[in-house]
């Protein structure tokens, strides 16, 4: 069966499998398009990240993105930049903004978060168990935003095969 959400998230002493949930919980707020959901996930994490090794919350700002993102709001604070470098830990906070990059910020944001993903993230990295969607998906996301259609078009192409693959 199903694990039971509430348990772990209340579960004593496994701080890093609440930070997951929360991720994950934020990931599906956003698809649900539930803006409250969203914020009260964001608020978890925030609250979690203070009991944390630095790792783990240097992420938040590219959580923040993706939500105001894709609510279409901000407070007009700087666009988070890509992270120095990709982990198993930074990797779903590092996929969100990539994902924000392309719906909100400048276009120079994209431009860089681009960047990064081109000279960054290994090839092998297809997704994150955090920010569940493809690779591909994210970076053909990203040029549509930069108007590059015909390197979006393999992109997209290339997810939809991964996506299939997978079942």
């Amino acid at each position: 069966g199903e694990p039971d959400e509430e348990a772990l998230i209340g579960a004593p002493r496994n701080t890093i499998a609440r930070w997951r949930v929360g991720v994950t919980r934020l990931y599906l707020d956003l698809l649900r398009r539930d803006r409250a959901a969203a914020s009260a996930s964001l608020g978890l994490l925030e609250e979690l990240g203070g009991q944390m090794n630095p790792v783990w919350k240097s992420g938040i700002p590219s959580y923040r993105a993706a939500r105001d993102a894709w609510f279409e709001e901000g407070d007009g604070s700087p666009f988070p930049p890509p992270p120095e470098a990709v982990s198993a830990v930074t990797l779903p906070a590092a996929l969100a903004g990539l994902n924000a990059s392309s719906q909100g910020g400048s276009q120079d944001d994209a431009v860089l978060w681009r960047r990064w993903a081109d000279a960054s993230l290994p090839p092998h990295i297809q997704s994150s168990l955090g920010w569940p969607v493809s690779v591909d998906r994210l970076i053909a996301l990203n040029d549509v935003r930069l108007g590059r259609v015909g390197g979006a078009k393999r992109r997209f192409e290339r997810a939809a095969r991964w996506a299939d693959a997978g079942g």
